[in-house]
């Protein structure tokens, strides 16, 4: 089976031009063609198991989105990432630091999170 570039493409796209390792296989993407994509600089592995296509220029949101990605499940932007998420964060702040927090290890999203809220802001999972 090949990889479904065109396929592979358009994930991006919806994802602020990031995704992930396994969502690339669904599209026939072996681990030997990642690691030879990978080589061949077809695609940028941003963080272990998240890549982008070579001239996607990335955006802030694409940056949260991949370190989100590359975090365990459960992982959200906070802090001055997800301030920047909600329209809270100036530029004359200076630049944007990505920033995510992780569920304990083998627990679901804290208490304290779950009592704040989280939300998806741009596909993006995220505090409040």
């Amino acid at each position: 089976m090949s990889v479904d570039r065109e396929a592979l493409t358009t994930l991006a796209a919806r994802q602020h031009g990031v995704f992930e390792r396994r969502q690339a296989a669904r599209l026939g993407m072996t681990e030997g063609s990642w690691h030879s994509w990978r080589k061949s600089r077809r695609l940028i592995e941003l963080h272990p198991g998240v890549a982008s296509l070579p001239g996607i220029s990335l955006t802030l949101h694409g940056r949260i989105l991949a370190a989100v990605l590359a975090s365990p499940h459960g992982t959200v932007a906070s802090c001055r990432s997800a301030a920047a998420l909600l329209g809270c964060w100036s530029e004359h702040l200076g630049p944007v630091p990505i920033e995510v927090t992780t569920p304990r290890q083998g627990a679901r999203i804290s208490a304290a999170l779950r009592s704040r809220g989280c939300a998806r802001l741009d596909g993006i999972p995220c505090a409040r």
